[in-house]
């Protein structure tokens, strides 16, 4: 995607040329609800069915540009046929602001567009697309992707121009680049087994598909003490030590809240009261007590599981 991102015209009127046209209809999960009537005239199919049509023609064909030439007249053909739904001062629609869902017409040559090459999709895989306009002139696009099999995502956000009545004009900023948010493991213990050793390392490997993914072991009893609270309070610190302000934490402990797969934990270890405080989730991977081996393998399994999930691949069922 090109980081000097190109001026790009939504046009609202019935004359609008189906390259440059965004069909766009309203998410579910808007805040404000609004409902409005658009009754069809004889012979014209309704808006959501148009608009399904268009869905249904893109489907697999990676947003439209591996569709044939006569594919493409189809979808300029029933595009022309939702224009008719389209109103004059589109900014004055209350529909304008909140999210929806974007399907774009366009070719792999479009401005900003060397992702959509033949090249670019053979290493480029978009996984979503999704737009929301701001009141009262902000736009942000988001387009969830993968690169070699590793996640990320790109953000644009542009300032809306009203040029006329049936003209808006959108200038984005120049992208971006984000990838899936870290995850740090902490443990507190002495040296691990070779086989355990083994096993973290190979779950390592897996979720590095997914996220970042750091494993850190902290030495139990730093200060040598024969004292237990002394002891838990320097591992406790030494823990606190590895936190950064802005992390997410999550701690495993016994009395922590029951989870499912769904809500696995980003971190594990013996807390002392400082970390538990810091906490920002407190959970329990299991009601019987387990070794800190097994508990660490049991949370990085969970954590790959967790990403099957998200992603929804096959390993959880």
């Amino acid at each position: 995607m090109s980081a000097s991102a190109a001026p790009t015209h939504i046009r609202f009127s019935s004359a609008a040329p189906p390259s440059a046209a965004a069909l766009r209809r309203p998410r579910r999960r808007c805040a404000t609800p609004v409902r409005c009537s658009l009754a069809a005239a004889p012979g014209l199919r309704a808006p959501p069915e148009l608009i399904d049509s268009i869905l249904s023609k893109v489907k697999g064909t990676d947003r439209g540009v591996l569709l044939p030439k006569d594919g493409h007249q189809e979808v300029a053909d029933v595009a022309l046929q939702l224009a008719k739904y389209c109103i004059d001062d589109p900014v004055k629609s209350p529909l304008i602001f909140g999210e929806w869902e974007v399907v774009y017409c366009s070719v792999p040559t479009s401005p900003g567009g060397l992702y959509r090459t033949p090249l670019g999709r053979l290493i480029f895989k978009t996984d979503e697309m999704a737009q929301v306009v701001q009141a009262p002139d902000v736009v942000k696009n988001k387009v969830s992707f993968s690169v070699f099999g590793f996640d990320g995502a790109v953000s644009l956000k542009g300032k809306l121009n009203v040029l006329d009545g049936k003209w808006i004009q959108v200038i984005f900023e120049p992208p971006e680049v984000k990838r899936a948010m870290p995850m740090r493991v902490l443990t507190v213990g002495k040296k691990r087994s070779r086989g355990a050793q083994l096993i973290v390392e190979e779950y390592k490997e897996k979720l590095g598909y997914y996220c970042d993914i750091e494993d850190t072991l902290i030495k139990s009893n730093p200060k040598l003490t024969s004292d237990v609270k002394v002891q838990v309070e320097a591992e406790d610190m030494a823990m606190m030590l590895q936190l950064k302000p802005e992390d997410f934490v999550v701690v495993l402990d016994e009395n922590g809240k029951d989870v499912t797969s769904e809500q696995v934990a980003d971190l594990v270890g013996d807390a002392g009261n400082t970390v538990r405080e810091r906490a920002d989730a407190t959970i329990r991977l299991s009601s019987m007590v387990l070794n800190h081996q097994v508990a660490l393998i049991v949370l990085m399994e969970q954590l790959y599981r967790a990403w099957t999930i998200i992603k929804g691949q096959k390993y959880h069922h």
